[in-house]
């Protein structure tokens, strides 16, 4: 049906865990770099996502 190719991708969100008795957490956005992505949709309204990019994380101030 189709295929799109991935551009440019900016995320936040946060992340907590546990390590032994202490509670970790974090805000942090970033974006994608280095992309070789491409999203194709299929007629069975399936799609397949193929190919990598590399994450580059910044913590929010």
């Amino acid at each position: 049906m189709g295929t799109w190719n991935l551009e440019a991708f900016d995320f936040s969100g946060s992340t907590s865990g546990n390590f032994e008795i202490v509670d970790l957490s974090s805000d942090l956005s970033g974006e994608a770099r280095n992309i070789d992505t491409a999203l194709s949709f299929n007629e069975d309204n399936t799609f397949n996502f193929e190919g990598s990019y590399d994450d580059v994380l910044e913590p929010k101030e």
